[in-house]
């Protein structure tokens, strides 16, 4: 088996929709370490993109979180088929944008700041190909915010935790 594997991932969340990169290591056939890279955006829960709300922030979420995978039930299931629980650590970038700002020029002049966030959740990586990955999984973000951010005026976000659908494509080597 080839023990490395890279690849991307997307996502939807509760605010939307995310792209994202992998990479993970097989310690052993049941175990894997990595590291995960998400982007997404987020809103409040009270913002339905009416012409009568003042957009203060764009908000982007980026978790970069350390990972480990454990592969359940690896003598019962055939490898078509090959689920696992996994649990992540890491720092989660903020990026805003003016929201006031036409949308190209306000991505010109960010602001960036650093929160950490965690990850647990479970899923599935298919097929029987040894040269690529195809999996799908079910994860929920704890991400707290204290700082906060108003991303339309009146609505203020101090944690971006949501849960998250994905699926990942990567490649073997």
């Amino acid at each position: 088996a080839r023990p490395n594997s890279w690849g991307f991932s997307a996502s939807i969340t509760d605010f939307g929709f995310g792209l994202g990169l992998f990479y993970r290591y097989a310690i052993n056939q049941d175990v894997n370490v990595g590291l995960n890279l998400d982007i997404g955006g987020a809103k409040a829960n009270k913002e339905y993109g009416l012409t009568n709300e003042i957009k203060l922030n764009r908000i982007y979420v980026m978790p970069l979180l350390a990972n480990i995978q454990y592969r359940l039930f690896t003598k019962g299931l055939s490898e078509s088929f090959r689920p696992y629980v996994t649990i992540g650590a890491g720092p989660v970038f903020v990026m805003t944008t003016d929201g006031q700002k036409e949308y190209f020029k306000a991505l010109a002049s960010p602001s960036f700041n650093v929160t950490y966030g965690f990850s647990f959740g479970f899923g599935a990586n298919f097929g029987l190909d040894p040269k690529t990955t195809f999996g799908a999984n079910i994860r929920y973000f704890l991400i707290p915010y204290s700082k906060g951010v108003e991303s339309v005026q009146g609505a203020r976000l101090t944690d971006f935790n949501a849960v998250a659908l994905t699926v990942t494509y990567g490649y073997n080597w």
